[in-house]
């Protein structure tokens, strides 16, 4: 009997340490946000395959890479599927498509 005794006691010691770290890590997420200013809610899961570089995008789609870089460099008037992270520049595959037929007919720069 003093055997299950002392599994009830360690038991109940390890949850209070368990209540105890999670009640720490919780006040240390809450000063992170605190001096960050911000909290981020979720991870977002990007599907990496569907970005492609110009060079990558001109060999899978109609046009040309130097025709690819314009349109990334007027993205901003014109509308083109891609995002430029510091120096580089990904296009959005899946959207080039929709994008193309959006277009079609028009005289785009």
């Amino acid at each position: 009997m003093s055997n299950s005794v002392h599994k009830e006691e360690i038991k109940e010691v390890m949850l209070s340490v368990q209540k105890l770290l999670d009640t720490l890590t919780e006040e240390e997420r809450k000063e992170v946000i605190k001096k960050q200013g911000y909290e981020i809610a979720a991870t977002p899961k990007v599907n990496r395959e569907r970005f492609k570089t110009c060079k990558e995008a001109s060999k899978m789609c109609i046009y040309s890479e130097p025709v690819l870089r314009k349109l990334c460099k007027n993205s901003n008037k014109n509308n083109f599927p891609c995002i430029h992270i510091g120096k580089r520049i990904y296009i959005d595959i899946e959207r080039l498509n929709d994008w193309t037929v959006d277009h079609l007919g028009q005289q785009v720069n």
